[in-house]
Order: structure tokens, then C-alpha cells, then sequence
């Protein structure tokens, strides 16, 4: 509970389960005799009568921290990294310094509306691209952390893995500077591997592109292909 001490320009605050103050009072303005609460930004605003002003003071120590974010490959992501994949789970805990305890949270997924949310927190079906998810602790008195913890990544856009075989070959045909057996080589090997692709043998082809890329190693180490080729 916040108290107004009109004559000493401050505000306490009372623990009710003690009925003892906590800490030092807070400083405002003069002659202090009105407060307003404002649980959604976890503020008291504290009219002044002696200077005409209004005095905010932040009233909650709720705060919310992401503790994992693991993509439906089971692999770990970064704040700002990259994902191939449209899962993503955020695991989140809360802290506060007492008497202040967190309660409950609050979330919400680029940028819409904050809705009450637990850890774990799964999302499916995202579409390619950047997004934004922020979570809010809330304390016992309702209260809402500010700022909101936030977290962003990219999930990257699918490759079709024929075209891109194919971009490949392309890009291998064009190369400069490069004996004309060790083309006919490489793009057998990805000619194999699009056979495959096509045909729905996803192992024989991922088989056929390791031998490419050992193919494509074995050439840098001996110099007939520099690493910008």
C-alpha cells in the first residue's frame, strides 16, 4: 500500500501483511494528496497540491526473463538469430524483490494484443520472416513489468532443394578459370543428385550432394579450385 505524507513531499510504502513501511519513502513534489494507480504500466501517480505537478513513480520490481527459445528442430536460437523452422518454444521465469511477488505473465506474438500466457509457450505455422515476441511479469497487485522482455528472429524462407541444384549447375558452368573435366565432374554429381530430388529419394540424394561437396574439398586442397571459385 502507498501512503501520501502530505507535510514531508514523500510517499510510503506499507507492507499490509506487517503493517510495517518498507524502505525509504519516495521522494515527489510538494504537498503530496492525491494518488492515481496505473497497474498497466505498474506506476502511482502522485498530485502534488504545493507545486501543481504530478509525480510517477515506478512501483513494481516484476520482471520476466527468457531463460530457453528451442525451434521444432530441437536446436537452440538466439535473440536475433536465424531458424529454418516455423516452431519456436519460449521457456520464462519471473523475479521480483520482495514484499513484491510475480503472479502471472502476460504475452504477446508481433506485436498484438499481450494476453495472460505460461511457460512453456509454443507457436506453430509461422510464416517466413522476421518476428517479435514479448512477455510481461505481473505482480500480485497487478501491476505490469516496464519494458516487456523481448525476443526476435528470422525464420529463413524455404529452399526448393531442386532449384537450387539447379542454380548450382548453373553457377559451375559459368566459372571462370576452371579445366573443363573438373565442370564435367561436379555437374555429373549434382545431375545425379536432382535425380534423385525428383524422384523422391531424399537419402540417396543427401548420400550424392556429401560426395560433391568431399568432391569439391578434395579440388580446393589440390588448387584446382581456389575458394572464391
Amino acid at each position: 500500500m502507498y501512503v501520501a505524507n502530505q507535510f514531508g513531499n514523500t510517499v510510503s510504502v506499507i507492507d499490509t501483511n506487517t503493517n510495517l513501511v518498507v524502505g525509504n519513502p519516495r521522494s515527489v513534489g510538494t504537498r503530496p494528496i492525491r494518488m492515481a494507480h496505473d497497474p498497466d504500466h505498474g506506476r502511482i501517480y502522485v498530485s502534488n497540491r504545493g507545486t501543481n505537478t504530478v509525480s510517477a513513480i515506478q512501483i513494481t520490481t516484476a520482471q520476466a526473463t527468457i531463460n530457453t527459445v528451442i525451434d521444432g528442430n530441437n536446436a537452440p536460437v538466439m535473440n536475433g538469430g536465424t531458424t529454418s523452422s516455423n516452431i519456436i518454444t519460449f521457456a520464462f521465469s519471473g523475479t521480483a524483490t520482495a514484499p513484491t511477488t510475480v503472479i502471472s505473465f502476460r504475452c504477446s506474438l508481433d506485436n498484438s494484443e499481450f494476453v495472460p500466457c505460461t511457460s512453456p509457450q509454443m507457436f506453430t505455422n509461422l510464416a517466413p520472416g522476421q518476428h517479435r515476441f514479448q512477455v510481461v511479469a505481473v505482480d500480485e497487485s497487478g501491476n505490469k513489468q516496464v519494458p516487456p522482455t523481448t525476443f526476435t528472429w528470422t525464420i529463413q524462407e524455404a529452399v526448393d532443394p531442386a532449384t537450387a541444384i539447379q542454380d548450382l549447375i548453373m553457377d559451375i558452368r559459368t566459372l571462370d578459370g576452371v579445366n573443363f573435366f573438373v565442370k564435367l565432374v561436379l555437374i555429373s554429381q549434382l545431375r545425379f543428385a536432382l535425380f534423385f530430388v525428383n524422384n523422391g529419394n531424399d537419402v540417396s540424394a543427401c548420400r550424392t550432394m556429401n560426395t560433391f561437396i568431399a568432391t569439391v574439398t578434395s579440388l580446393e586442397n589440390s588448387g584446382r579450385l581456389t575458394e572464391a571459385q
